[in-house]
C-alpha cells in the first residue's frame, strides 16, 4: 500500500477504531469510516458512511478501498449470546462485501482470548471470525489487554474499579497471567502488518505476562490508592455479576471478562513479534505513560 491508499474502518468511533483512524490519517491515508450513526460521529477528516452488523451492511462503502480494518463488534444485543450471533453473522457478511468490492485485504482485531474452546461467548466468537478470513491474504491480530490514556476498555474500567474501591475482590488469588500490550504498540503492528503485507494470526501482547492481581496493585500505586485484594470463590462471584447485569446493574468487570480472566493462559508472542520486527515497551513504561509515573524514591 502507499500512503495515499484508501482505508475502510469499522468501528471508527470506537475505543480503539478511533486511535488506530487517527492513526492512519497522521500517516497519510484516506480514511473511510464505517459506522453506526454517522451524523454523530466527531471524527475530522474522514469519509463517513453508515453501517451496522448484520444487515447493514453495504458493498458500495467498501469500493475503492484497499485494505478493511475491522474493529466493530456490537454492545447492544441483549445478551452476550445475541451479540456472539450479530458479531459473527456480521462479519462473516462484512468480508463478503469486501471481497466483492475488491478489497485487497482484511485486518481483524481478535483477542488473546480466541479460541474454538474457550469458556466466554466473546472468546467463542473472536474465533468464529477469525476463521471467516483467507490465512493467505488476511490478518488476525490478537491483542492483549490494551493500555491507553484517557479510559475505554476493560484497562479503562479496571482503573476507574481500583480508583473508587477499597477493597477489591479477585477469585483464584489473582494469579491469572495477564499480557498488557500499550495503544501505541498496537499502532505500531498495525504499520508493520500494512508495510510487510504479513498474513495469518499473530498474537501482539507483552510476552512477559504478570499476574492479574500484581497488575491491580501497579495501577493502584500508581493512582495513589492503598486498596485491599480478596480472593473470592469463582462461582458466586460469576453468579453475582450475572444477576447484576440482569438488573442492569453497571459493573466494571463483567460475567464474560470474568469467564476470560478464569480460562486466561500465557500465549507466546514473541515469534509473531520478531516476525514484525516490534519490541514493545515494559510494562511499568506503559503504566508511568497512561496513569502516571511513581514519585522516586529519596
Amino acid at each position: 500500500m502507499t500512503p495515499r491508499d484508501l482505508v475502510a474502518v469499522t468501528g471508527a468511533n470506537g475505543f480503539l477504531g478511533a486511535r488506530l483512524t487517527r492513526h492512519l490519517l497522521e500517516r497519510g491515508h484516506g480514511v473511510r469510516a464505517l459506522v453506526r450513526a454517522p451524523e454523530s460521529c466527531a471524527l475530522e477528516g474522514v469519509e463517513l458512511r453508515r453501517f451496522h452488523m448484520p444487515a447493514g451492511i453495504d458493498a458500495g462503502s467498501l469500493e475503492g478501498a484497499k485494505l478493511l480494518i475491522h474493529c466493530a463488534a456490537t454492545t447492544r444485543a441483549k445478551d452476550r449470546i445475541g451479540a456472539e450471533d450479530v458479531d459473527e453473522l456480521g462479519s462473516t457478511r462484512l468480508f463478503d462485501a469486501a471481497r466483492a468490492a475488491g478489497v485487497e485485504r482484511i485486518v481483524f482485531l481478535s483477542s488473546l482470548s480466541a479460541h474454538a474452546d474457550a469458556l466466554s461467548h466473546y472468546g467463542r466468537s473472536k474465533c468464529a471470525i477469525e476463521a471467516a478470513l483467507d490465512p493467505q491474504r488476511d490478518v488476525a491480530l490478537r491483542l492483549g489487554l490494551v493500555l491507553s490514556r484517557g479510559g475505554g476498555g476493560l484497562f479503562g474500567r479496571m482503573v476507574q474499579w481500583v480508583g473508587g474501591m477499597r477493597v477489591i475482590p479477585v477469585f483464584g488469588g489473582g494469579t491469572q497471567p495477564v499480557q498488557p500490550i500499550h495503544e501505541a504498540d498496537v499502532r505500531r503492528a498495525l504499520d508493520a502488518v500494512i508495510e510487510r503485507g504479513v498474513t495469518g494470526v499473530l498474537a501482539l501482547a507483552d510476552p512477559a505476562p504478570i499476574p492479574f492481581r500484581d497488575l491491580l496493585q501497579e495501577i493502584a500505586r500508581r493512582l495513589g490508592r492503598t486498596c485491599r485484594l480478596v480472593s473470592v470463590p469463582f462461582a458466586p462471584a460469576l453468579a453475582a455479576a450475572r444477576v447484576a447485569e440482569r438488573l442492569r446493574v453497571p459493573l466494571p468487570i463483567g460475567s464474560e471478562n470474568l469467564l476470560g480472566l478464569k480460562a486466561q493462559k500465557f500465549v507466546p508472542c514473541a515469534d509473531d513479534l520478531t516476525q514484525l520486527d516490534l519490541c514493545l515497551r515494559p510494562l511499568a513504561e506503559s503504566l508511568d505513560d497512561v496513569l502516571g509515573a511513581l514519585p522516586e524514591r529519596a
